[in-house]
């Protein structure tokens, strides 16, 4: 991650004593790391997505649920055009990767998250909104607006 982006995620998670950050190069650094003393969760999320801006709140309930996967099947597409943000409609979608996330395990190593329910425990928590789906020129998956 580029220093100008970890100076802005830092800045705006600063205020917040239970966030800690540390910048890694690999999840293979991240699970021989040391550092981690605590109870803690990973998240996945790609750059060109987003979480609703409770996501850490709301996710904050299933801090007990160790090596379980908590799951946020309602979300809402969006795109980019003209650089102006257009949303859509809702999507809901099982074991979808935006903000999925792994209570004292490590997300990227449970496998393919549309069939992770087959070897993890899954939480689902249908609150409306969780994420944005991104369905762009801009996404890595150029997924097409409805």
């Amino acid at each position: 991650m580029p220093i100008e982006y970890q100076n802005r995620l830092l800045a705006s998670t600063n205020k917040y004593k239970n966030i800690k950050i540390f910048f890694i190069n690999s999840f293979k650094e991240f699970n021989k790391s040391k550092r981690i003393e605590d109870k803690y969760c990973t998240v996945r999320l790609d750059d060109d997505d987003g979480l609703n801006k409770n996501f850490v709140k709301i996710l904050q309930q299933y801090k007990d649920k160790t090596k379980e996967i908590i799951s946020f099947p309602n979300g809402t597409e969006c795109t980019i055009s003209n650089n102006k943000i257009i949303y859509g409609g809702g999507v809901c979608v099982k074991n979808n990767a935006q903000g999925l996330s792994a209570i004292e395990m490590n997300i990227y190593k449970c496998g393919d998250h549309t069939k992770i329910n087959n070897k993890f425990k899954v939480t689902y928590d249908m609150t409306p909104d969780m994420y944005l789906l991104n369905c762009s020129e801009f996404c890595d998956t150029k997924r097409e607006f409805k």
